[in-house]
């Protein structure tokens, strides 16, 4: 029984281990994220980004930008970019696969439109990928609108 307890105790050291230098953890002073390699900075062309919840920026932004790049120098994330949204082409990022509704929707981004389609994607525009429910609160969406204006700008 001994033998099962020392085993049970050498697994769990030698997983403690394997997590630290997962997560590029020290033990004895000296760093262990040298032994992965490191994340790429910049993706390869046509590489999507899925990214957590970037820090900094606008807050209004914060639950787009999980999946929606927003500033002109942001790799693309699984979704369509919102970089000069407001007057753009609808189904305009040529790399997303828009749905059949979006793609027959034609015109560009007002904002009115941006504002109903924030307020319930599948009531604006039936048929729509978007698998949000909506926004109920007008300021919100508005708040939403105006840092997608000013992050075009930048």
């Amino acid at each position: 029984m001994a033998r099962i307890g020392s085993f049970i105790v050498a697994a769990a050291i030698a997983g403690a281990l394997l997590l630290a230098v997962l997560w590029g953890g020290t033990t004895e002073g000296r760093s262990l994220a040298g032994l992965l390699p490191a994340a790429p900075t910049t993706p390869a062309p046509g590489e999507v980004v899925i990214a957590a919840r970037p820090g900094g920026g606008d807050s209004a932004l914060g639950d787009c930008v999980v999946c929606h790049s927003v500033d002109a120098a942001d790799a693309p994330r699984g979704a369509p970019d919102l970089h000069g949204i407001v007057g753009a082409e609808k189904a305009g990022s040529p790399w997303f696969n828009y749905s059949k509704a979006l793609r027959s929707a034609g015109g560009v981004w007002s904002e009115a439109e941006l504002d109903e389609y924030l307020a319930h994607p599948p009531s604006f525009l039936p048929g729509t990928k978007k698998t949000i429910v909506g926004l109920a609160d007008a300021e919100a969406r508005r708040r939403i609108i105006d840092a997608l204006k000013a992050a075009s700008r930048n």
